[in-house]
């Protein structure tokens, strides 16, 4: 549930009295609150270039937010960070950021070794702009962007709930406040740390993203685990996972090797990021992966499904008119095959998130019928990996391989001058 704080009422309907009126109040703390300053290097250092803010250390402060509340938060936190330790929460700062404010990029000043991350709570006051943003790796996160105002042209402050919210990150994330373009924006930060008393580091506690080759070892071991499991597949079965990633067929077909034959170590090392990952993990559990393309058409889900292919298609301008059956011949394709999704017992994931190419258009009729009946059509290829899962037996889910070297990100393109 939102915590509610009592704020005294702004009232008003005109933007800009509102916003100073919310001046006014906070006039008189503004005034007792020193310039932020930020760590650089081993010095703490004050520059309104890097950090435009106003801060109060914790001695010179209080919040009437229960510690019930506080409790709860922290259990919350606890299972969307993963931690497998319990945490505190240590009051360290007010900050308030008026129009113009902001902070850089940044990772937080390490505290201590048993220091996880940090606690942010924002108070209900009125701002645009300002949300905390988020990064790690390509994952992006913003927070506190429901204070934006576009209803107070017209319409009263008092809309706005007396709401507060929170988010926490580790340590080792960065982070960064956007600039304030209207109001103020106050926030109070709490350093979380690890409770107990003994001498284990915080950063033991922290999950940590795995590298390419932990994570293949990790879906190797997860297939083997299911293998040695008699109700897993007991008969045998195919499990399908989206390739999401593109590819030529000098890449992964070269020669005479199609989509009909399970791939080779060298063609396994052609594949790219997860494609990799899934795949050498899967070879390793001593399985069989082939990697089938797949042509489909606007309207395939409606008949008999997408097209499998021995190959990836060659460049060429599709014909005007085609039927099902000149599909067929023109792209090499097995026609009638049915919904993809019924060709294989489990998806890890499904064609939704599959990587796809243009294939040209034309104008189609399942049976050749032209005229009223004919629908203009564009072509779109997919792939993904059929993995064959043996009968049990004794011997299912017996292997010592390790994975083909792995990186599960993918390599960045250097543009050369």
């Amino acid at each position: 549930e939102p915590i509610l704080l009592h704020r005294p009422a702004i009232g008003g309907n005109n933007r800009k009295d509102i916003f100073k009126k919310q001046e006014t109040q906070l006039e008189h703390l503004m005034s007792t609150m020193p310039r932020a300053a930020f760590g650089k290097g081993g010095d703490t250092v004050i520059d309104t270039s890097v950090r435009d803010a106003l801060q109060l250390d914790a001695t010179k402060f209080a919040l009437n937010i229960p510690q019930e509340t506080i409790q709860n938060i922290l259990a919350n936190l606890k299972v969307k960070l993963d931690l497998q330790t319990d945490v505190v929460a240590e009051q360290y700062s007010l900050n308030l950021y008026r129009t113009g404010g902001m902070f850089k990029k940044h990772k937080d000043t390490p505290r201590g070794d048993d220091m996880l991350g940090t606690l942010v709570i924002c108070l209900p006051t009125l701002f645009e702009g300002g949300c905390m943003k988020v990064t790690h790796g390509r994952e992006v996160n913003k927070y506190f962007q429901r204070y934006s105002l576009p209803h107070c042209s017209h319409g009263s402050a008092e809309a706005v709930d007396n709401r507060i919210e929170w988010c926490a990150f580790f340590s080792d994330v960065d982070h960064e406040i956007l600039t304030v373009k209207e109001g103020i924006r106050v926030t109070a930060a709490y350093i979380l740390r690890r409770k107990g008393k003994d001498n284990a580091p915080a950063s033991e506690c922290i999950p940590r993203s795995l590298e390419g080759q932990e994570q293949a070892a990790r879906v190797r071991d997860s297939f083997l685990l299911g293998l040695r499991d008699d109700r897993f597949l007991s008969n045998g079965g195919k499990i399908g996972c989206a390739c999401i990633h593109q590819y030529t067929n000098q890449q992964v077909f070269p020669g005479n090797k199609d989509s009909s034959q399970p791939l080779d170590a060298g063609q396994i090392r052609k594949l790219k990021a997860k494609d990799l990952l899934i795949a050498s993990a899967a070879v390793s559990a001593g399985l069989s992966v082939r990697l089938v393309p797949h042509l489909g058409h606007c309207y395939s889900c409606d008949g008999e499904g997408d097209f499998p292919l021995k190959k990836f298609p060659k460049k060429k301008k599709c014909p005007k008119k085609m039927s099902d059956d000149s599909i067929s011949d023109f792209f090499d394709a097995t026609q009638g095959a049915g919904l993809l999704q019924n060709a294989v017992d489990i998806w890890i994931t499904d064609m939704d998130e599959a990587a796809s190419a243009p294939a040209g258009s034309t104008e189609w009729n399942a049976e050749g019928y032209f005229g009223n009946e004919a629908s203009d059509i564009a072509f779109y290829v997919n792939a993904c990996f059929v993995i064959e899962i043996p009968s049990y037996s004794e011997s299912r889910g017996v292997s010592n391989v390790a994975p083909i070297e792995v990186d599960a990100k993918p390599k960045a393109k250097v543009k050369k001058n």
